[in-house]
């Protein structure tokens, strides 16, 4: 019997579909099982996640509970340029290392409030329409420390005349690369010194006729000559009682000994981008200089060099180092720092002065290879300041009391404007000129050249003269 064509061909189609559902079947049971790892695989993932999220947040937490302080009562909001970076993390290096309480205080600390009551009030706003404005000619042949101290006697001004200070260092210096402002007194764009402004400071010297001028610029009546403290110890500098009473009057708590270092304080802070032109400033340098445990010294030797190579540049020559003649020299200001090395060292001298473990010495010259051969020569684990000391006198009976001197890349260039400085020229004494503040003592080879000095009064430190190594008393006759 043959068997009906129709029905194979159901039988087949059935067969067909059957092996179609079941390997359908299997791809969904296939498709679950990948869709179940994915799910294990994206819950261990979220896991694992939010665990590396909680162990971040335990280490910041951590290291922000590590990090120094200088008892900050608050934190002053710098106002910037408007080309400024602001990035937070980058706007706090000078202020978190911190400076040994022994030091001038740093603004925004109770201490600095205490110091200096009259330098913290009207920050915020000016109280007249009338502007001081700083800003070097272009022709002059002054430097650094005119400016700066020019930059203390303009502050100590306008907080007596409630005027506004705006400054800067001409057009090829880009303070904002340096320095951050604590008030805002950098130049708008386009600003004329014309209507109630004035380029001048009544100091000290000032007569009255030129006090009167000033006032007539200015469109007040209440001006008071301040001092002016780049000459400060030189004799023919001397500031009078009647002066300083005057000024105490409109600046309740003034004091002329720290009015150079409480105005300073109070107009800027170094800028993290500061760190482009001395690479270790804040890595090294600065953590060195402010070590609790450490005497620093600071030393300014002013060869004359950086005058010469100025000199040189306008004929288009250059001006060799006299490395023989400038380590003669330095002999006597190497002594001083050896003198008073043994003074802090000494049991019969102390006169509780703090412990420390190790001296430095900041080495400041405008001699690059006087600084190197000071370095070399007085520095390093060998030298042990306190083996000098006779045993019975030392004050830390066989201790090693190891030296270091501490120098920077600086080549020791003039900032004069006549020699259009650059912002990195700038910059390169800038630093060095810093950092002689950033000492317990400071020893200079001389006054008539004032950076040294100028360096000392930023953070009202003893100053010593290397010729005699004898601490330079008050300059002032109150």
């Amino acid at each position: 019997m043959t068997a009906d064509p129709s029905r194979k061909n159901i039988r087949k189609r059935h067969k067909q579909q059957v092996i179609e559902v079941e390997s359908n079947d299997a791809d969904e049971r296939k498709g679950d099982e990948i869709s179940g790892k994915k799910r294990r695989h994206f819950r261990i993932f979220v896991f694992v996640s939010t665990l590396l999220i909680l162990a971040s947040l335990l280490l910041f937490v951590h290291n922000i509970s590590k990090e120094p302080h200088n008892t900050i009562i608050s934190q002053p909001k710098l106002k910037r340029a408007d080309n400024e970076d602001s990035r937070p993390e980058e706007r706090r290096h000078d202020s978190v290392i911190a400076v040994p309480q022994r030091r001038f205080p740093v603004f925004g600390s109770k201490e600095f409030i205490k110091q200096c009551p009259w330098a913290v009030v009207r920050q915020t706003q000016t109280t007249n329409d009338c502007t001081f404005l700083l800003r070097p000619q272009p022709s002059g042949n002054e430097g650094i420390t005119e400016w700066v101290s020019k930059a203390a006697s303009a502050y100590i001004s306008a907080q007596q005349t409630g005027c506004r200070l705006l400054m800067d260092y001409g057009n090829q210096v880009d303070l904002s690369q340096i320095l951050i402002p604590v008030i805002n007194w950098t130049i708008p764009p386009g600003f004329s010194c014309s209507n109630h402004c004035t380029r001048q400071i009544a100091i000290h010297k000032t007569s009255d006729a030129d006090v009167r001028t000033i006032e007539k610029q200015l469109g007040i009546t209440i001006v008071v000559r301040v001092p002016f403290y780049r000459y400060a110890y030189l004799p023919h500098q001397r500031y009078n009682q009647s002066m300083v009473e005057e000024l105490k009057q409109h600046l309740d708590g003034f004091d002329v000994k720290t009015g150079m270092a409480c105005s300073l304080g109070s107009l800027f802070q170094l800028s993290p981008r500061i760190s482009q032109f001395e690479p270790q400033l804040f890595t090294r340098i600065l953590p060195t200089l402010r070590d609790e445990k450490s005497l620093v010294i600071a030393i300014y030797q002013r060869t004359g060099h950086t005058d010469q190579v100025a000199t040189a540049e306008k004929s288009g020559q250059v001006a060799k180092e006299r490395f023989d003649a400038y380590k003669e020299s330095i002999r006597p200001t190497i002594s001083c720092a050896l003198q008073l090395e043994e003074m802090y060292l000494s049991s019969s001298t102390n006169k509780g002065e703090f412990p420390f473990t190790r001296i430095i010495w900041t080495m400041v010259s405008d001699g690059a290879q006087l600084k190197e051969w000071v370095a070399q020569t007085y520095g390093g684990s060998q030298n042990d300041a306190n083996a000098r000391i006779a045993a019975e006198k030392q004050r830390w009976k066989n201790r090693v009391i190891p030296r270091e001197v501490v120098t920077t890349s600086s080549k020791g260039r003039h900032t004069r404007l006549a020699r259009k400085p650059s912002t990195a020229d700038f910059a390169d004494a800038f630093i060095d000129w810093y950092l002689i503040g950033e000492s317990d003592l400071v020893i200079t080879n001389t006054l008539m050249f004032s950076f040294g000095a100028a360096g000392s009064l930023r953070t009202a430190l003893p100053l010593y003269l290397a010729s005699s190594c004898s601490k330079l008393q008050k300059f002032w006759n109150v």
